[in-house]
């Protein structure tokens, strides 16, 4: 492989570890890189394994048959791609989503709900009832489970 395709390789790893930063709220690395190591392209998110393919075109499925061959089992195989000047996607197999989107939630910082507030409401009897909603970020979202 000739420089300006590693090199454009490596762009792509560090493009794709900062888009999965921004919207996974995960912050993955590039890992060393030589022939013959069976390691994934970014690391960083335990049981996941990234392969990143940034090329004019995609042969997607020869690539995910490499990240599943390369994770051996032991992580669940996604492959990270875009084709030039179109937008990072992330392809994994449907057995696989489950699991990769609880492994993803789970490590996870979960958000803090930052308060509870009452609010009374009236029935269209005209009583009132009291209605727990969770405040967060500044959005009133009924309580649907019993508070206290």
């Amino acid at each position: 492989m000739g420089k300006p395709s590693r090199d454009k390789g490596k762009r792509g790893e560090r493009q794709a570890a900062k888009a999965i930063g921004e919207h996974w709220g995960h912050e993955v690395r590039r890992t060393r890189q030589s022939d013959g190591a069976y390691d994934p392209d970014l690391a960083g998110i335990t049981g996941v394994w990234i392969e990143v393919k940034s090329l004019k075109r995609i042969a997607l499925h020869r690539h995910y048959e490499q990240a599943k061959g390369d994770a051996g089992g032991g992580d669940i195989p996604i492959v990270v791609h875009k084709e030039d000047r179109g937008p990072w996607l992330v392809t994994c197999s449907v057995e696989d989503l489950k699991e990769l989107a609880e492994t993803l939630w789970g490590q996870h910082e979960r958000p803090v709900v930052n308060s509870v507030i009452v609010r009374a409401e009236f029935d269209d009897d005209g009583t009132d009832s009291n209605v727990p909603y969770v405040k967060f970020n500044g959005i009133e979202i009924p309580y649907v489970e019993k508070l206290g």
